[in-house]
Formats: C-alpha cells, structure tokens, sequence
C-alpha cells in the first residue's frame, strides 16, 4: 500500500486485505487465532459446526487462563490452530473486521503447540514497575501501539516462536520479524520500562490524530 500514514520507524504494514492463502499452502508455517472469546462466545458452535460439516478432525486450542490466576474468569483468551481449515479462516477474518475479537498469528509448523500456548499464556502478565499487570496483547486497538513501541529485539522475545502477527483495527494490519540469534531459553516475566510506555502513548496519539482527519 503506497503512500502510507505508518510511520517507518514503527515496522508495521498495512494491507488491503487480510489474506491467509500464501501461508495456508506453506508447509513450514502454522496459522493460529488469538479471539477473545468474552466477544465470540459462540466461537467453539462454530468450529464444531465447520468441522462437522467438512468431516475434519478437531483442531488444537487452549484457553489461556487455565493454570493461571486468572482461571476463576470463566471467559477469556483462547488459541485455535486453523492451519488447515481455509474457510473457517475466512469466516473469522471476516468477523475480526466487524469487532475487535483478537488477532492471527504465524509461527514455524516445528514448533509444539503447546509451547505456543505456553508462550501467550505467560505473557498475559507483566511488569510495570515491578508491578504485576494483565496486559491484552492481543487486543487489536491497541497492538499498532503495543507492536510499534517494541524493538525488533523485542518482538523477537517477546513472542517467540511466533514470528509474524495480523490484527484489524479500522483496515488490516501486519507485523513479522526474523527469528532471534540466541534462542530464548526459558520463559522470563516481561518487564515493560517507562520508555516503552512513553512511545506507546505517543504512538497512539499519532494514531488518534490520523483517525480524527481520516
């Protein structure tokens, strides 16, 4: 997209649309959606009835607050692989755009399924000034912000072993990045300093100025 508002030093890219066929037919990629099921409680009729419908086998998904201190919540996050359910691809991508119901992520088809789940339930807590804090990562208003204030280092740690992100806030957006020289070893508690809060805020301040003269 030519022309674009993004400011470079954020690596984010627009699109036109948000399509998942070039991964799909990637052998070496896996295809999740992050949905925030508090908004699309009916998320698991529909997958049953997709998958009952096409006779195909129950794909993997986890709720993200179970095992946490969030598990007393009875709606949360949770991740479903649709690598291999194209329409249902789809019919999701075109809900993610008519409500803010979560994102897709793409990480390597080597990678445990479990070790994804492992990753984005750590990482819905982290630390603002030694802190604990519930951060909605996955909230697709706020991840131009979130994503735009991390250093490609950042990204790297912060969602290995995924490696690229899409989300929809007003048009399609997308954010990927290499894997890390030093693969992390361990899951580590995310610290976020006050400089990252502070080009956070002054990212979305350049957002709500865009969308206040779009």
């Amino acid at each position: 997209m030519q022309n674009s508002w993004l400011n470079p030093d954020w690596r984010i890219q627009e699109l036109d649309n948000a399509s998942l066929d070039g991964i799909s037919s990637n052998t070496s990629k896996m295809i999740y959606a992050l949905i925030e099921s508090s908004l699309m409680p009916n998320w698991k009729v529909e997958l049953y009835q997709h998958i009952n419908q096409h006779q195909l086998s129950e794909p993997y998904s986890e709720s993200l607050f179970s095992g946490t201190h969030y598990q007393h919540l009875e709606l949360g996050p949770v991740v479903v692989n649709i690598t291999s359910y194209p329409e249902l691809q789809t019919k999701w991508l075109t809900q993610f755009e008519q409500a803010p119901l979560g994102c897709i992520l793409v990480a390597p088809s080597h990678v445990q399924q479990n070790h994804i789940a492992d990753l984005l339930r750590n990482r819905l807590t982290i630390y603002k000034n030694a802190t604990p804090t519930f951060l909605r990562y996955y909230e697709p208003r706020t991840m131009l912000a979130f994503i735009g204030a991390l250093s490609d280092e950042e990204r790297q740690h912060f969602f290995y072993p995924i490696n690229a992100v899409y989300w929809h806030h007003n048009q399609w957006f997308q954010a990927h990045w290499s894997d890390p020289e030093i693969v992390p070893k361990q899951l580590g508690s995310w610290k976020m300093p006050p400089t990252q809060l502070n080009k956070m805020t002054d990212i979305m301040q350049q957002i709500q100025s865009h969308e206040v003269l779009a």
